[in-house]
């Protein structure tokens, strides 16, 4: 099941008249029990406003009902998420499989547009998670350039570390969970710290 969802195929749609193959988008709630992982899936933003408005109640009501203390003591131990498209939700996945933080993540992306703007003159659309190469062993990020997976770069372990040291945390200590971390997110968080001309 995994397999499907993060190769994309669990959207995919045969049509036996036409023989014709094409994506379809719904709406998609991943959930790893092992993990304590939730992530939902939708491009429709009044289903993202919901989903997040239903996770913040679970969260901040108080109930004298069991089954639903039970519901808000098994999501207080959670890490939830909302993506808007298929890619994000594959990265994620594979991101928390490996057992990174996708704040950390995000951040650590951002600094590499910053590097590769600055350095070589190369503006990416977007930086993606692409997991272990298969024969260095390493993790890698995809620059997305003009729409194109144009190169591989290196994610390094130890920038990863000095951020988790420095902000895990301050991220443990909030009083609400961020739902959407992605490259806005990073801006906003890098501008509330006033480290955005830092890096």
């Amino acid at each position: 099941m995994k397999d499907n969802v993060v190769k994309g195929t669990i959207f995919k749609y045969h049509c036996p008249f036409c023989e014709e193959s094409f994506f379809i988008s719904y709406d998609f709630l991943y959930h790893d029990m092992e993990k304590n992982l939730m992530i939902f899936y939708s491009e429709d933003e009044q289903s993202q406003k919901a989903m997040q408005k239903e996770w913040s109640n679970y969260k901040s009501n108080n109930t004298e009902d069991d089954i639903f203390a039970m519901v808000q003591n098994v999501s207080a131990h959670y890490v939830h998420r909302i993506v808007n498209n298929r890619n994000s939700l594959a990265e994620k996945i594979g991101l928390f499989d490996e057992g990174f933080d996708d704040r950390i993540i995000e951040l650590m992306k951002l600094i590499t547009m910053k590097s590769l703007s600055k350095n070589n003159n190369l503006h990416p659309d977007e930086i993606i998670y692409l997991g272990k190469d298969s024969e260095s062993e390493k993790h890698t990020f995809g620059i997305v350039i003009d729409g194109e997976l144009r190169f591989t770069y290196p994610l390094h372990l130890q920038l990863y570390a000095n951020l988790a040291e420095k902000f895990m945390e301050q991220f443990d200590n909030e009083k609400s969970e961020t739902y959407i971390i992605n490259n806005h997110w990073a801006k906003d968080f890098l501008l509330s710290e006033k480290m955005a001309q830092e890096i």
